[in-house]
């Protein structure tokens, strides 16, 4: 790395090499650390082809300094339904930040008024791993949601900010709701993120940084069994079939599908 920060700062050099250089830099994510620094005299370059690149590489470092230009471009669409697109992987980029970005947290807060509810389930886990505390109050209102998405981001969240006051409300929330892997993941938060206590049970290796944005997991309980599903005191059931992988059982108020 001493190499390359050189060559990057050396205004004799010739813009190829340099933009080889900081792209070298790039790649090393963020083990560049506090040399990061050196770098950002970079952002003022007139050459945009440099100053792009020094960007990027001050993004890939997770470098603080940067944090807040990149949440700006992070956008709720506000485009109801279908997925959250480029506003997910800005997000994504930028919760890689971790606390780095916790100054950015004030640019994220527009996701959780979005119309698009997986902007604001992206925006809250978001808010969650770069450690923007004063988040909480706001975030607390999607454990009663409907959406069991919005619910289980929130938890995360919570359980990242280490949330002591929201302990009782995530309780409240999940004790009888209704998908087993929501209510393990919030047994997790409170007892083991939260209150630092021993937790046994299924899923005992959940991190809070894995798996942003994937909320398949919360079907990934091994302990849970697939196919007992009841609606309104009727029992549903789905026979397993290599020839059929997807099947459907249709309800007075809507379907119910099973994808094996």
């Amino acid at each position: 790395a001493d190499e390359w920060i050189a060559i990057s700062r050396d205004r004799r050099e010739r813009k190829s090499r340099l933009i080889a250089a900081l792209t070298g830099l790039a790649a090393m994510n963020g083990y560049l650390g506090e040399r990061a620094f050196e770098l950002r005299p970079l952002l003022r370059n007139r050459d945009e082809a440099i100053s792009g690149a020094a960007y990027g590489t001050l993004v890939a470092a997770h470098d603080p300094f940067v944090a807040r230009k990149l949440a700006k471009t992070c956008a709720p669409s506000n485009k109801q339904g279908g997925d959250a697109g480029d506003p997910f992987h800005c997000l994504f980029v930028l919760s890689d930040f971790g606390g780095n970005a916790s100054a950015a947290g004030e640019d994220v807060i527009p996701f959780l008024s979005s119309e698009n509810a997986l902007e604001q389930a992206y925006g809250i886990e978001t808010l969650g791993l770069i450690g923007y505390r004063e988040a909480i109050p706001q975030i607390e209102p999607f454990l009663t949601s409907s959406d069991w998405r919005l619910v289980y981001a929130a938890v995360r969240a919570l359980g990242r900010l280490q949330a002591y006051e929201s302990v009782p409300a995530i309780e409240k929330a999940t004790l009888d709701h209704w998908l087993p892997g929501l209510r393990r993941f919030s047994e997790i938060a409170v007892l083991k993120i939260i209150r630092h206590q021993p937790y046994d049970g299924a899923g005992n290796n959940y991190s809070p940084r894995k798996d942003f944005g994937d909320y398949n997991e919360v079907f990934r309980d091994e302990t849970c069994n697939w196919n007992a599903w009841t609606y309104n005191g009727r029992k549903i059931t789905f026979e397993r079939s290599p020839y059929q992988p997807e099947k459907e059982v249709h309800l007075a108020d809507g379907k119910l599908v099973a994808i094996d």
